[in-house]
Parts: C-alpha cells; structure tokens; sequence
C-alpha cells in the first residue's frame, strides 16, 4: 500500500515553484525564488534519504531482523541502503538494553544504491550515527542521528536530527516530531547551505501494526 502524505503550504509553496518555465529567479510573492527552492528541493531530498535509512535500520532493529555486519544483500525495491557493503556496529553504552548506538558504516570507497526519489543511482561515504533511547512506538522514545564526514553523491551533510515519540493525540493517532538542529550541507562546488527543521508527522493509519511499514500513512507539517 502507497504510503500517503499530506504536505503543508509552504511545501506547496515549493512544489507551486517548479511549475514555472521560464530560466529567470522569479519570485513567488515574496517569499521564495526559483533557486531558494530549487536549494530547498536539493536538501530536502538528501534529509528524506537519510530519513529513510534510519528508519529502515531501526524497523530492523524493532522486529529483531537487524543484522551486525554486513547488511542484507542487494537493495530493497525503490532503494534502500545498497548492495550489503554498509557495516552495522550496535552497542550499549549503559549496559542496557537501551540506550543503544547503531553505527552505519558506509566507507571510504561508498556504497552504492538506486533511490527512485533521487531519479539516480546514491553513492553514500562515512557513518551515520543513531541513539535509539526506546522502542520507537513507545512514547517519549528519541531517535538521534548525527554524522562523521558522511557523503550522499559526495555531499557533505551535518547537524543532529532528533525525532521524539509525542504519544497520541485526541483522536488516538500517535505524533513524531523531527528537530534538525546545525543541519548543513557543503556541495561538491563547495557551497554550504545551512538548514533548521522542524516537522511534525502525524501516522494516521498503520499504528496498529508496528511491524509493518507499509501500511503507514502520515500528514506532515513544519518549516
């Protein structure tokens, strides 16, 4: 089942940009040009394909199929996080069952993969870090993702993004928050576009069944 999303205005906003032709910076009521989005479009998908290798990782690691070493052979459909050359280290600071650290080590030489959002094949360097302080569906749970010199197509992205678990709200629908705080990037050209984030991630359907992604729908909102 396709999993649905409901974008906000100024996602919209965005989205509303790439339907101008013309080559000019032309604005949009004075809020955005054709290259702010564009730089947003560019960011936004290189955050959305570190959102889903975490989540990918830490769905692993909820249903006990994660795997130390090497991950799984050959990519998921649509993507995923290559062809098994990522090493996964887990550890547990505290000696308990949490919190725990998961390293995702891709490499000096990268891992490569096809991503169908990306319309082309990723090449990922480095290590994502993620501090997982509970099982994600349990309310309070964080998940903290930071880098080192880890590289989407040689990309260089920075920052600690936080999502916590919120609980429900008054219609019983579980709430995700994602904070991106120091978020950078620095481009092959050596431009460096700072970014802050904040979302809000409502699951309207599919909480019921915390071990399959599939059937999870969200609306999202933020800035």
């Amino acid at each position: 089942m396709k999993t649905t999303k409901i974008l906000t205005a100024a996602v919209a906003i965005i989205a509303l940009v790439f339907t101008q032709t013309s080559c000019e910076e032309t604005s949009l009521s004075g809020l955005f040009t054709i290259s702010q989005a564009e730089e947003a479009s560019f960011v936004d998908n290189l955050l959305e394909e570190v959102t889903l290798d975490v989540e990918e990782v830490v769905m692993a690691e909820t249903t006990g199929t994660l795997k130390v070493g090497g991950i799984n052979d050959g990519p998921r459909q649509g993507g995923g996080m290559g062809n098994g050359c990522a090493t996964i280290t887990r550890e547990y600071p505290e000696g308990t069952d949490f919190p725990r650290v998961i390293t995702i080590d891709f490499g000096d030489e990268g891992c490569a993969s096809f991503r169908e959002m990306m319309q082309d094949s990723v090449i990922k360097t480095g290590k994502m870090i993620v501090t997982i302080t509970d099982l994600h569906y349990v309310a309070g749970s964080q998940r903290i993702v930071t880098f080192d010199n880890f590289r989407i197509n040689g990309n260089l992205i920075e920052g600690t993004q936080t999502t916590t678990n919120e609980g429900e709200n008054e219609d019983g629908f579980p709430i995700f928050t994602t904070l991106l705080e120091n978020g950078t990037v620095t481009t092959n050209e050596g431009i460096i576009i700072e970014r802050t984030m904040t979302r809000t991630r409502t699951m309207f359907a599919g909480s019921d069944t915390p071990r399959e992604r599939m059937d999870d729908s969200f609306t999202i909102e933020g800035n």
